[in-house]
């Protein structure tokens, strides 16, 4: 059931319903927190334009949740780096993003 809501709601930003994605992505983080899914919650929020809500998102993935770039499925690695750069990332300061430091 989880895998499926992911799944619809990465339908809904791939149609442009970007607000919609957030609110099913915001419903999936509360019931199963997760690296992966909060990663899925800041590409919502940028494709929304709430940079700060992506910010925080990805700082719960990766202090909270552990996230690193091998546990990014090797078809959404392009979105990640995309969303690090989006969020002011550079490969310098990667690793303070995946420490929860930056």
């Amino acid at each position: 059931m989880l895998k499926q809501r992911v799944i619809t709601a990465l339908v809904l930003l791939a149609a442009g319903q970007s607000r919609d994605a957030v609110e099913e992505l915001r419903r999936v983080v509360a019931d199963s927190p997760s690296g992966i899914n909060y990663f899925h919650l800041a590409l919502a929020c940028v494709s929304a334009n709430d940079l700060a809500a992506a910010q925080n998102a990805m700082r719960l993935a990766s202090k909270d949740h552990q996230l690193k770039p091998e546990q990014i499925p090797a078809i959404e690695r392009q979105k990640y780096q995309e969303l690090l750069a989006k969020l002011g990332r550079t490969s310098i300061t990667l690793a303070y993003v995946l420490r929860g430091e930056a």
